[in-house]
């Protein structure tokens, strides 16, 4: 009922801005490679190396405790073994390192946020169990053994019964080099100066470099927000973009 026009209409207002759920994250820009791919494929343009498309798909933490009713003090409760005030601190934390250094953006730290909170079914019964659903976004400068350890130190001094389960995790590598030693990088950095994030992780897996790029520009950042939009033009210089790239990237000697 926030929505101005219908989330999954994709409706065009008279500026030219196509509204919808995934008009900036991701519809977008699965579309826009699809057209792009379309293109080149249509202009018989000939690549170096296969082009593959990747289309995809945060953290549980798990709280039992002793259920009854909700007008008895009982020990042991699951919303006492929650932990929300260990991931508010640590939140708070990152929070102080982009304020107190102007030189850092959002990528210099991990990002935690708490997206749904399960628990209970009747509004005088204890729940027996909360399961609460945690987006972390990692720094590539996070040591993630030594984060995991932490997360599972927070589950024992929670209480017995406490544990995560992730439903997304991948092994540490290395950042990307983003200098000349980067043959994939200069291509990139070179179409990208001739014409003016992800899901990246699964390519990094196999232990191949990815870099994280999204053309969107003057757009107000509505990801997952009400009346999230994205205007026609910008769709279209997007596509453009792509069919440079692409075959830039492709085409990389080694």
């Amino acid at each position: 009922e926030k929505w101005i026009h219908d989330p999954f209409a994709a409706e065009i207002d008279e500026k030219g801005n196509i509204y919808g759920r995934g008009a900036q994250d991701m519809k977008c820009v699965s579309i826009e490679y699809l057209e792009a791919i379309h293109r080149l494929k249509k202009a018989n343009v000939t690549l170096r190396r296969t082009v593959h498309l990747s289309f995809v798909s945060a953290m549980q933490d798990h709280c039992p405790g002793q259920t009854g009713h909700s007008s008895v003090l009982l020990p042991n409760t699951a919303r006492e073994k929650m932990m929300l005030d260990k991931f508010c601190k640590f939140r708070e934390q990152e929070k102080k390192k982009l304020e107190n250094n102007p030189s850092l953006t959002l990528g210099d730290v991990t990002t935690v946020n708490v997206t749904m909170v399960q628990g209970g079914v009747h509004m005088n019964v204890i729940p027996s169990e909360f399961i609460v659903s945690i987006d972390c976004r990692i720094s590539p400068t996070l040591d993630i053994a030594k984060f995991e350890k932490t997360l599972k130190r927070w589950c024992e001094e929670a209480g017995e019964g406490v544990w995560i389960e992730f439903e997304a995790k991948e092994p540490q590598t290395p950042a990307s080099r983003l200098d000349d030693s980067n043959p994939f990088w200069v291509a990139f950095k070179k179409a990208s100066d001739n014409i003016a994030a992800t899901d990246s992780r699964y390519i990094r897996e196999l232990g191949i470099p990815a870099i994280g790029f999204s053309p969107i520009n003057n757009t107000p950042v509505l990801l997952h927000d009400h009346n999230e939009y994205l205007n026609k033009d910008v769709f279209l210089r997007d596509i453009e973009i792509y069919c440079k790239l692409i075959p830039a990237i492709a085409n990389v000697e080694t």
